[in-house]
């Protein structure tokens, strides 16, 4: 069951249909939203982080592109900090 209401389902949904276009009409030339890492994917990149954190079922592409992120060793670098910051305060 969701965790969230309507509207939050629909912005989800969107969300992850708007990735997969991306995808398909830019990615060819690589992993991320418009093939190489740009500034969309540094936009999106929290959102995905959320998703991933939230348990949000994945589109296909969706859990492709959240894959792509995690590899990524500045993503990972943040993520780590975010944990130890987490864990300084308690």
């Amino acid at each position: 069951p969701a965790q969230w209401d309507a509207a939050a389902e629909r912005d989800i949904t969107r969300i992850q249909a708007l990735w997969a276009s991306l995808r398909a009409e830019h990615g060819h030339a690589g992993q991320f939203l418009c093939g190489d890492f740009g500034i969309v994917d540094a936009m999106f990149a929290p959102v995905a982080l959320r998703f991933a954190s939230y348990g949000v079922p994945l589109f296909e592409a969706a859990g492709d592109y959240l894959a792509a992120l995690d590899a990524l060793p500045a993503l990972r670098e943040w993520k780590q900090g975010a944990e130890r910051e987490r864990l300084e305060r308690g």
